[in-house]
């Protein structure tokens, strides 16, 4: 299964971008907006959860238009974490200098009404404190929401933008960091789920007429 997100402007990918535009911001994970320089994979599973609510929410879940105003969206929504939901965060570089206003975590099923049980569970992964604690997107691919109606589409079934392709260019294939390849060519039967990890959801997908 490929699943094909728009690529978020700020993302571990893209470190070297330090303005502060305010689309930027809207995707920037907690640790980020509070100085962090040393960060791993999960600033961009954070970004895949912005854009996975934003999808669900037709508009952005955090519309901050700065970092300060993004932590705002952030805590008033998420509420307030401390040590024990977000390990380390007291030591982040710009912690200390500035405080907020105790907020209360607001539902996921209150923010976002009309999205499915699923897909309030799947954006709950993405959407933690602890990068840490973030859903990988390994397990994310397989996560229930993908195998529920409507089932995504193919990318072979997805329009692209007439443009000049380059063979080898990073628009057409990406290694992942786990050494895998990731090709926007590749045919329907390379990209499947192995069955194997499907094996624990097994019963889910019996029908009636299989019992």
């Amino acid at each position: 299964m490929t699943v094909i997100l728009p690529s978020p402007p700020y993302s571990a990918a893209n470190d070297d971008d330090d303005d502060d535009d305010g689309d930027d911001c809207r995707y920037r994970a907690p640790e980020l907006l509070y100085g962090a320089r040393c960060y791993d994979e999960g600033v961009d599973l954070w970004a895949v959860g912005c854009i996975f609510g934003e999808l669900l929410n037709n508009s952005p879940l955090f519309p901050g238009e700065s970092d300060i105003q993004q932590l705002v969206c952030v805590l008033s929504q998420l509420g307030t974490p401390n040590e024990d939901i977000w390990p380390g965060m007291t030591d982040l570089p710009d912690y200390n200098k500035i405080s907020f206003s105790e907020f209360s975590p607001v539902p996921f099923e209150q923010l976002l009404p009309d999205a499915s049980p699923d897909a309030i569970d799947l954006l709950s992964k993405f959407l933690v404190y602890s990068s840490k604690k973030r859903i990988r997107a390994r397990d994310a691919l397989i996560h229930l929401y993908f195998f529920r109606d409507p089932l995504p589409a193919h990318h072979s079934e997805l329009p692209i933008p007439t443009r000049q392709r380059r063979a080898g260019t990073l628009l057409q294939r990406r290694v992942g960091v786990d050494g895998h390849d990731f090709d926007v060519d590749a045919p329907l039967e390379e990209t499947l789920v192995d069955p194997n990890k499907l094996e624990p959801f097994a019963s889910l997908f019996v029908t009636s007429s299989n019992k």
